[in-house]
């Protein structure tokens, strides 16, 4: 196809391309979503075992030396390839990511961009630029496509997460327009990843961003050296919209508005330990709380809109045995709420639900599909044994879980909190903020460095 004719691809590298002058604003927020990400995955991971990523990194791809690229939580160095996949299921590893629309576009480019700018001694300018970059093109694929290609089974995150990591990683690398295009087109043609593993409970999630974010980075580097992509790699019959939507797309579909709307400043937060569809369940159920006297329950039904509701894991009620069934479920944010009058913890996560008052609610709980319920809303109701009902109406929107960097601080605040140190962490993570705006790789890896100090370390962090 001639290089002059303009499709998904093209649009979105000519955009990739082109930014270079990046308002105070965009770097502002692009600083704000590394904080929390960063914060929330510290307070997670850094007391946790989470090595088994990092030690299949080493044995894939090999130790590394001073040309290599560190793993966070561990000390050791490996590859590029080897470090984003491996530091992706670190800063997703706990499924606390910043959204937009259904995407955790950060959990596959952030490490995948924190390794590239390390091996090449990339600063700030360029750090920050290529997170919007990728936030950009994330969000315009995940609210184009993401809904069609999430009823055929697949994982946003893990479809279009390799391609948010080879724009950011393009735009760090400063590629040229044809160069960006094929980074996501290369990248757009070896993309995949299911929410069978949300229905199934499984492992899976917490390693899908780790490939994409080894995809965005070997399709990146693969462009700089000349590799040309499919221009047509998203749009054209076979592409992966077609693939992975089971339609074309349709005029005008993907104007996409480049530039014009920066939609970095419409990424959402979670505050709680639970899937994004599930954070309105978690108030909800401390709202309904206070409306009940305790009487025996007949019955509790969680009324979602129907996109919500139909999201895999959505409906499970247990019993539980994994932590990503006890994350996904609508039920365990309701039901935790109700029994306890707080908001869900991750070490309430990490429970299981097992109470014996909430498993027997639980027993008695279903989702149910309501197209009157807008979609990060919830309206409960809860039957009692004497035939009386209690019913609360959660109406929230994205807007509500829009926070600017207090209240991401706020949040971070309470997940170190939860460590053994709380205030030694709390000034150590402040030093983090301190140094972010100005390096952020060098502030990334000081503020884990505690974290990898128990592990045997074949070569010192930086």
């Amino acid at each position: 196809m001639k290089a002059d004719v303009e499709t998904l691809a093209s649009k979105l590298g000519g955009f990739v391309a082109g930014l270079h002058m990046v308002p105070d604003a965009l770097v502002e927020r692009a600083a704000t979503c590394l904080m929390y990400n960063v914060g929330i995955s510290y307070g997670m991971n850094a007391r946790a075992t989470w090595v088994g990523a990092a030690d299949m990194a080493v044995e894939i791809y090999g130790a590394a030396g001073e040309g290599g690229a560190l793993l966070l939580c561990d000390g050791r160095k490996t590859s590029l390839a080897g470090a984003a996949f491996a530091n992706a299921v670190v800063f997703g590893a706990m499924g606390r990511a910043d959204t937009i629309g259904t995407i955790h576009a950060s959990n596959a480019m952030l490490s995948a961009v924190l390794a590239l700018a390390d091996v090449r001694s990339i600063g700030a300018e360029d750090f920050f630029p290529a997170l919007i970059a990728g936030y950009e093109v994330a969000a315009r694929l995940d609210l184009a496509f993401g809904e069609d290609a999430t009823r055929k089974g697949f994982r946003s995150t893990a479809l279009f997460g390799g391609l948010a990591a080879a724009a950011a990683c393009a735009r760090l690398l400063r590629l040229d327009a044809e160069q960006a295009t094929s980074a996501i087109a290369l990248a757009a043609s070896a993309a995949g990843g299911t929410v069978q593993p949300f229905a199934d409970g499984s492992e899976e999630p917490r390693y899908q961003p780790g490939h994409a974010a080894s995809l965005g980075l070997h399709s990146a580097i693969a462009a700089e050296h000349g590799a040309q992509g499919g221009r047509r790699a998203l749009d054209g019959a076979l592409g992966l919209v077609p693939a992975a939507t089971g339609r074309p797309v349709r005029d005008g579909e993907a104007d996409f508005d480049l530039g014009a709307k920066w939609l970095i400043d419409e990424v959402t937060f979670k505050p709680f330990p639970v899937c994004y569809y599930a954070q309105t369940s978690v108030y909800a159920g401390v709202a309904l709380h206070a409306k009940w006297q305790g009487e025996p329950v007949e019955a509790l039904e969680i009324h979602l809109n129907p996109r919500a509701a139909s999201y895999a894991g959505l409906d499970f009620t247990g019993p539980f045995n994994t932590f990503v069934e006890v994350m996904m479920s609508a039920g365990f944010a309701v039901v935790h709420g109700l029994i306890t009058g707080r908001h869900v913890t991750m070490p309430d996560v990490a429970t299981f639900g097992r109470d014996k008052d909430m498993s027997a609610i639980l027993a008695r709980t279903r989702v149910v599909p309501d197209p009157g319920v807008t979609l990060l809303s919830a309206k409960i109701v809860m039957t009692l044994q004497d035939g009386r009902q209690v019913v609360h109406d959660q109406s929230m929107t994205e807007a509500d879980y829009i926070f600017g960097r207090p209240d991401v601080m706020t949040m971070v605040a309470g997940t170190l909190a939860g460590l053994e140190e709380p205030e030694i962490e709390q000034r150590r993570f402040d030093r983090f903020v301190g140094d972010v705006d100005r390096d952020p790789v060098s502030a990334i890896y000081q503020l884990f460095r505690p974290a990898a100090a128990g592990r045997t370390q074949k070569s010192p962090l930086r």
